[in-house]
């Protein structure tokens, strides 16, 4: 177990955090959501905070320098849900019920990622997993603090452990700390990948010709081979048409005209 001096965070200190946490979600939530969002910031002291955040010993995620250094979060699907309708509005799987896709996900991973990078300061890092924070950070004197931001409809509750809140705090001193770099979405989504489907056309069959079909025979389509051709991602968003061809042997397609910007 982790022992921590006895800290009583005062309302001075509490309004100093809140002035550091809302300038890094104001610069990150210009750099990542698709709307102007405003954010608002409230800050309390852990042991005065819901007690049933710490309960909660599974999908944190810990960004910090070390292990008493940190800001943490608890990713969980009802924070990731809203939060991918403001990443990437309009697009299929960010619909209530719809299991959204693997990039999606990982791209709401990549988004509070780098907003607990903005606060852990420049050298930190992503914290191995598990990790669940302990319920001593609860007792009174503990030092440490809960954040909790309105973005939007996304309700983001950070928790930052006792030496980052007070080495956040000892910074108020210091020199102005250096910019911060948040990252793109675009390039968050540069390295992805996305299986694309290209549609030549469709038919129908009664039940009982499908069964005598043997290879070699034809099946008429409902499309011309001289159409263009749909290309889809596989929660079926229409990117852009394309026609068939081939190249260095093999089966290959000629995009044309996209249909939606990328965003």
């Amino acid at each position: 177990m982790t022992h921590f001096l006895y800290r009583l965070l005062n309302a001075s200190e509490l309004s100093a955090l809140e002035s550091q946490v809302a300038a890094a979600c104001g610069k990150w939530s210009l750099a990542w959501l698709a709307a102007d969002v405003h954010s608002t910031v409230r800050c309390f002291r852990a042991a005065e905070h819901d007690a049933a955040i710490l309960e909660e010993k599974t999908g944190w995620m810990a960004v910090g320098t070390g292990p008493a250094h940190w800001v943490a979060v608890r990713s969980s699907a009802a924070l990731h849900a809203p939060l991918r309708g403001m990443l990437i509005a309009g697009v299929a799987g960010n619909e209530a019920g719809a299991k959204p896709s693997g990039l999606l996900v990982a791209l709401a991973e990549r988004a509070l990622a780098d907003l607990l990078e903005a606060l852990a300061g420049e050298d930190a890092a992503r914290l191995h997993e598990p990790f669940a924070p302990e319920q001593s950070l609860h007792a009174p004197g503990s030092g440490a603090a809960v954040a909790e931001i309105a973005c939007g409809e996304c309700r983001i509750t950070l928790l930052i452990s006792p030496h980052q809140a007070a080495s956040m705090l000892a910074g108020l001193t210091a020199a102005a700390p250096a910019k911060i770099a948040f990252e793109n979405r675009r390039d968050a989504l540069a390295n992805g990948r996305i299986a694309l489907t290209v549609a030549i056309g469709e038919t129908q069959l009664e039940i009982g010709l499908l069964q005598t079909i043997v290879a070699g025979d034809v099946i008429r389509l409902n499309t011309r081979i001289d159409q263009p051709l749909a290309v889809m991602t596989a929660d079926g968003v229409r990117l852009c048409s394309a026609f068939l061809g081939s190249r260095e042997g093999h089966k290959s397609v000629q995009l044309t005209s996209p249909t939606i910007s990328g965003e």
